[in-house]
């Protein structure tokens, strides 16, 4: 929905995938840590867009129309590891020891988050346009990948969360190439609890113009022309 010809409020749901894997860094001690996750992601979004140079389909005016977003979006995730063969779903095992006393409960599947970014517009015609944007979401979790704090040590975590909980908490024997687990103790880092997560959605997009009336003829007077690129 246009507000005038600078203003214009969108709303949005997004379905995709998200994965990450310490096998794939460069750096050693991501490696060795040998984590992995992938998680479905369901985002609702609504996005304030204010066009730098205005928003208009007249003669005349610019076919490049750059604008800047932000707003607010909830999000759904589910974290899950493959571990010998099967696929597991890492929430529910406390992997950082929630649900054992003095840890916190189990992490909501369920956040907030805050996009904020650019694109720009590219008029085919009055009523056709094409769009291309990348939004950074800043999530309100930092569990979208179920690492956040510390390890717990591994026969703490086995007692009290079991065996496929502790096993998956910490997998570098798996990278070390052994069976019996590597033991850290309690407080170890693990994640980065200090930032939560975000991650970016790039977008291209066709768009069509459903007003028939015409929605920028009643603004003609505010319009802004500017050169054509």
């Amino acid at each position: 929905k246009y507000f005038r010809n600078r203003f214009a409020l969108r709303g949005s749901f997004t379905f995709g995938k998200m994965k990450g894997d310490d096998a794939n860094s460069t750096l050693d001690w991501q490696r060795l840590r040998n984590l992995s996750f992938y998680s479905n992601i369901s985002e609702v979004a609504v996005l304030g867009e204010f066009y730098v140079f205005g928003f208009d389909t007249e003669p005349g005016s610019s076919v490049f129309l750059p604008y800047v977003t932000a707003g607010i979006a909830g999000l759904r995730f589910d974290p899950k590891a493959q571990y010998r063969g099967s696929e597991v779903r890492l929430q529910p095992l406390g992997t950082e020891g929630q649900g054992l006393s003095g840890f916190g409960e189990k992490y909501f599947l369920s956040a907030l988050s805050l996009p904020i970014g650019g694109g720009a517009k590219f008029l085919i015609s009055e009523k056709i346009n094409i769009g291309a944007d990348i939004i950074m979401r800043w999530a309100t979790t930092d569990y979208i990948d179920d690492v956040s704090t510390d390890y717990v040590t591994y026969d703490d975590l086995l007692a009290g969360n079991g065996a496929l909980a502790a096993n998956l908490s910490n997998r570098m024997n798996e990278f070390l190439g052994q069976v019996e687990p590597v033991i850290l103790q309690t407080g170890t880092t693990r994640g980065g609890s200090e930032v939560n997560d975000y991650y970016f959605v790039s977008t291209i997009s066709v768009n069509v113009v459903l007003d028939k009336g015409g929605i920028f003829s009643r603004n003609k007077r505010n319009r802004v022309n500017c050169p054509r690129f």
